[in-house]
Parts: C-alpha cells; sequence; structure tokens
C-alpha cells in the first residue's frame, strides 16, 4: 500500500472520529421525561430517565414545572436518586383541561421536557417525528461530506499523477 493511500485512511479516520467526538461535548440531556398527574390528591410524578456513571457528579439540576405556561415550581438538585431512572413527587394545583409541563437539565447540559393536559393525556406535537436527536444529524452530515469531499479530492489527485 502506498504511503500516501495510508495517510490519507488515517486521515479520513481522524476527521470522522473528531466529528462523532464533537457529539459527546454538548449536554447530556435526560433520554426521558414522563408525567402522571392524580387529579384526587394534585400530585404530580415526574419520572425522568437519565443514566449516568455516577449520580452524585453527573445529574439532573433542575426540574422545571409549569401549569398552562406559568412557571409554579423550580426545585433544584445537588445528586439524582439512581444511575438510571427515578420519579419526583410534586403537589401541583391544576383543574381539568390545564396543560401541565415538566423539563429536567442536567448540570453538564441538556434539557429534555414532556406535557400532558390533566384529564386528557399527552399534549398534542407539533407534527413529525423527531427525526435525529440534537446535533447528530448535523454532525453526521458534516462527516459524510468531508469523507466524500476528501474521497473525490484523493482520486483526482491520483488520476493527475497517472497523467
Amino acid at each position: 500500500m502506498p504511503k500516501k493511500h495510508t495517510y490519507f485512511i488515517l486521515f479520513a479516520v481522524l476527521l470522522v472520529s473528531i466529528t462523532a467526538s464533537i457529539q459527546n461535548v454538548k449536554g447530556d440531556a435526560p433520554a426521558t421525561v414522563s408525567l402522571l398527574y392524580n387529579t384526587g390528591t394534585q400530585k404530580l410524578n415526574v419520572t425522568i430517565l437519565h443514566p449516568v456513571s455516577d449520580p452524585n457528579s453527573h445529574y439532573v439540576a433542575t426540574v422545571v414545572i409549569k401549569v398552562n405556561g406559568s412557571t409554579v415550581l423550580t426545585p433544584t438538585y445537588s445528586s439524582q436518586p439512581s444511575s438510571t431512572s427515578f420519579t419526583y413527587q410534586y403537589d401541583v394545583t391544576a383543574d381539568d383541561g390545564a396543560r401541565i409541563e415538566a423539563s429536567a437539565t442536567c448540570i453538564l447540559g441538556g434539557t429534555t421536557s414532556a406535557c400532558i393536559i390533566v384529564g386528557a393525556g399527552l399534549c398534542p406535537t407539533g407534527g413529525g417525528g423527531s427525526g435525529i436527536p440534537g446535533y447528530l444529524g448535523i454532525f453526521l452530515i458534516i462527516g459524510i461530506s468531508v469523507i466524500i469531499i476528501a474521497t473525490v479530492i484523493y482520486k483526482k489527485k491520483i488520476k493527475k499523477l497517472n497523467n
């Protein structure tokens, strides 16, 4: 294998690795947030899935609770009770038809939200699927573009050397 070919492969692998690792630099939002409201007790259960290796140093730091768009609670935390899934319970007053939203934010950045309408279930979504989450889609496009451009440049140089 020619030396130039080896350098090209190493360069392409390096670019793909850097592009893929950028995804890990951005915040680590909780995977899911789900809500369950009991109208009889007026308690809101917020279940958060946020898998971490150390719940004392990497955790959900804040949960913001809104009713009909107004913030009613903003508890903060210095750790999370479990390294995977856990549930916080809050006293929230809401009538039938009220829109309850909860947003959980990781200490390292990234927020995940959920919404329910009391007596009706999940809030209607804006339409369409979520697609590729976060900035992963952009990094995927950049990575593929870099590989294609590098391949085209490499092939042009090889063609030029052969002529």
